[in-house]
C-alpha cells in the first residue's frame, strides 16, 4: 500500500466445464457475488465504496450491459459515496474462455478523502450523461482517472457495434471536450465536489 492507495480485484471461477449451460449462474448472480466480495474486502481494509477512485468492470458479454448496470447501481450509490461515486469503465472480455465467471472487477482505492469528482447527471452538450452511478472523472493526487466511453445509445441501451464508425467521431469529440473542461476546472475548481 503505497501512499494509502491500493487495488482489489475479484472474480468467480467458471464451472462451465463441469456443468451444463442451463445450470450456470447468470451475469446478475456472478456480479452480485463479486460486488459483495469486493465490499467485504473494502471493509477488511478499513475502506468502503466512498474510498474507491475507479472501477474496471469486465463482463463476458456487452449485450448484457443493462443487467450489469442494474446490478451495479444497487451497490454503488450516491449515499454510499459521500466524496462522489467513482469513475468506471465497462469492458467486454472473453472471461469464460479463460475460466472466469461472467464478471471480473478491479477497484482502485485511496484511504483518504481527497478525491474530487466530476459527475454530470443531466443532459449536457459537452459530456454524455451517465448510464448508472459513476463519475466522468475522478482526480486524486494529481492523477485524473477518466471513465470509459461505451458504444451504447442511452435511449435503447443497446450495442452499437453496427454503427460504431458513425459514433466513433462523436465519442472522440466528447473525450476532447471533457479533457478541456477538466483542465479549466482543475485550474479553477468550481465543478469538482
Amino acid at each position: 500500500m503505497k501512499d494509502n492507495v491500493f487495488s482489489i480485484s475479484c472474480w468467480l471461477q467458471d464451472s462451465s466445464k463441469n456443468s451444463s449451460a442451463l445450470l450456470l449462474p447468470d451475469l446478475q448472480e456472478d456480479l452480485e457475488v463479486v460486488l459483495m466480495r469486493i465490499e467485504a474486502l473494502l471493509v477488511e481494509n478499513g475502506s468502503s465504496w466512498e474510498n474507491v477512485l475507479y472501477i474496471h468492470l469486465y463482463i463476458a458479454d456487452m449485450d448484457e450491459f443493462v443487467v450489469a448496470n442494474e446490478t451495479y447501481v444497487r451497490f454503488i450509490t450516491q449515499e454510499k459515496c459521500r466524496y462522489g461515486v467513482p469513475s468506471r469503465s465497462t469492458i467486454e472480455l472473453p472471461l469464460l474462455l479463460v475460466g472466469f465467471g461472467r464478471a471480473y472487477i478491479e477497484v482502485l482505492v485511496a484511504n483518504d478523502p481527497t478525491k474530487k469528482v466530476l459527475h454530470v447527471q443531466s443532459i449536457s452538450c459537452w459530456a454524455p450523461s451517465c448510464i448508472g452511478p459513476y463519475s466522468q472523472a475522478t482526480l486524486h493526487n494529481e492523477i485524473l482517472h477518466m471513465a470509459g466511453q461505451l458504444g451504447l445509445t442511452q435511449q435503447l441501451c443497446c450495442s452499437v457495434k453496427k454503427v460504431l464508425l458513425r459514433n466513433l467521431n462523436r465519442h472522440w469529440k466528447t473525450v476532447k471536450q471533457l479533457l478541456e473542461a477538466l483542465t479549466v476546472q482543475y485550474l479553477h475548481q468550481p465543478w469538482f465536489l
